[in-house]
């Protein structure tokens, strides 16, 4: 996910502070892992009341550095220089954009260049979750049969596993959500335009 993120300047858009305060975090430390100077923009910004965890780098801002932004309010703020902002904003940067939204009270998701990622956050760390169980089953006939009607999608699986139409039903409808499939015209498909990393 992080390789994704930095393949190019990106801006992270979020209405939720954690999730983003973890992000950069967790970004600065795998640059850091890697041998690179990290320069973390607002670090005064940061509620270290959401963040009780100990750092695992060491900033150093110079023009070598990789300068993450945090928390930008306009665009003046941001360097020519720079990898990552996040933000609650908007902002007019001619870059691409990517958002993270809350699914669950612990699960987000972040859509990357058309590359959806689930994650979760524990203990200060991103961990990105896998699709399992009736989501993958859900997935697997779709890409045996490529389009199913929901009922044909739910009286299979009821079927072959040990679920209630009930919760096939809503699982569907949670991969919808989350954008890993389309439900056209009756017709439950693979989004192609927005698959799942994995």
């Amino acid at each position: 996910m992080f390789e994704d993120l930095l393949q190019t300047k990106r801006l992270i858009k979020s209405y939720y502070y954690y999730p983003k305060l973890v992000l950069v975090i967790n970004i600065a430390e795998y640059l850091y892992s890697k041998g690179r100077d990290v320069c973390i923009f607002n670090f005064d910004k940061i509620k270290w009341e959401y963040y009780p965890y100990n750092l695992n780098f060491h900033m150093k801002c110079n023009e070598r550095s990789e300068n993450i932004i945090f928390e930008a309010e306009d665009e003046s703020e941001i360097p020519n220089n720079f990898s990552l902002v996040t933000s609650i904003k908007k902002l007019n940067l001619g870059i691409p954009q990517s958002e993270i939204q809350k699914l669950d009270q612990n699960l987000f998701k972040i859509n990357i260049d058309n590359k959806i990622y689930l994650f979760r956050i524990i203990e200060g760390k991103i961990v990105e979750e896998k699709i399992k169980g009736l989501s993958e089953e859900i997935i697997n006939i779709l890409r045996e049969y490529n389009e199913l009607s929901l009922k044909e999608i739910v009286d299979i699986l009821y079927h072959k596993t040990n679920s209630s139409r009930d919760n096939i039903r809503k699982e569907i409808y949670f991969l919808k959500d989350i954008g890993v499939i389309e439900i056209k015209n009756g017709k439950v498909l693979l989004n192609n335009n927005s698959w799942l990393k994995r």
